[in-house]
């Protein structure tokens, strides 16, 4: 399953891609400017995401998933973890095709690795952010 948003610029060609693995026998969907995000989530197996906010919903539905960061202001946000059950791999620019494939291999063929990744984010209270953001401010 591929997720792209309404502002991806190549679009067409990974569309193209998706089409040609179908072809071949692949299980794969692309899916476009996705309204509830949280419905495609919750029948994932693994993510591969970019270190935007779609790592907090990852998380708190506990879907182990490599983080593959799209620009430069998504290496300032720290959640993207092994301590927070993410497999980050860094900045788009460096990361190599072998370097993902290798990731998701792992990732797929390691049962115990996948549970100790989700027991991590599950561990992640995000319910109470916004209280918690309040008293911060409150306490300042």
């Amino acid at each position: 399953l591929f997720r792209s948003g309404i502002g991806m610029a190549r679009h067409a060609t990974l569309a193209e891609r998706v089409a040609t693995m179908r072809a071949a026998g692949h299980d794969i969907e692309l899916l476009r400017d996705v309204a509830v995000m949280s419905n495609v989530i919750r029948t994932a197996d693994i993510a591969i995401s970019s270190a935007g906010r779609t790592l907090y919903e990852l998380a708190h539905m506990g879907v182990p998933a490599i983080v593959i960061r799209q620009n430069q202001r998504e290496s300032r946000h720290a959640f993207a973890s092994l301590d927070n059950g993410f497999l980050d791999l860094g900045l788009h620019d460096d990361v190599s095709t072998e370097q993902i494939r290798t990731a998701f291999t792992n990732l797929r063929d390691n049962a115990p690795l996948r549970k100790t990744l989700r027991e991590r984010m599950l561990a992640i209270d995000l319910t109470t952010g916004r209280d918690r953001i309040v008293r911060m401010i409150l306490d300042v």
